[in-house]
């Protein structure tokens, strides 16, 4: 699997499922094959897809304040909201928007919500 806005891959192989069997109810041991059966069919082994966990995602580096923007670099979807009451200032994706023009003075809350990270910015 890649994800298309960090460029991580993962592969993960399922081989067996696993048993919520107690030994009371486990199944009885398989018999023996004769010495004359065939071999038996090996299932091929699946590639499964994985969404990355929050705390696997690359570091990305603090936005920051440059007079009355907040700028910031790395891959995701990024959002800035108003501390005050946590109204949404500006959002997209890194391909659309690395900054934020804030019209008044304060704290304002920056996420890349790719990668799970907030920051505090003040401004002003």
């Amino acid at each position: 699997m890649t994800n298309h806005t960090t460029g991580q891959n993962w592969t993960v192989t399922v081989t067996s499922a696993p048993s919520n069997s107690g030994e009371a109810n486990a199944a009885p041991e398989p018999e023996a094959p004769a010495e004359d059966a065939p071999e038996p069919e090996v299932a091929p082994q699946a590639e499964v897809e994985v969404a990355p966990e929050a705390e696997d995602a690359p570091e990305t580096a603090a936005p920051y304040a440059d007079g009355q923007t907040i700028r910031w670099s790395g891959d995701g979807w990024w959002q800035v909201q108003d501390t005050q009451n946590y109204n949404e200032i500006c959002s997209g994706n890194i391909d659309e928007i690395n900054s934020c023009s804030i019209n008044q003075s304060g704290e304002y809350k920056v996420t890349n919500h790719t990668t799970g990270q907030s920051w505090f910015v003040n401004v002003g």
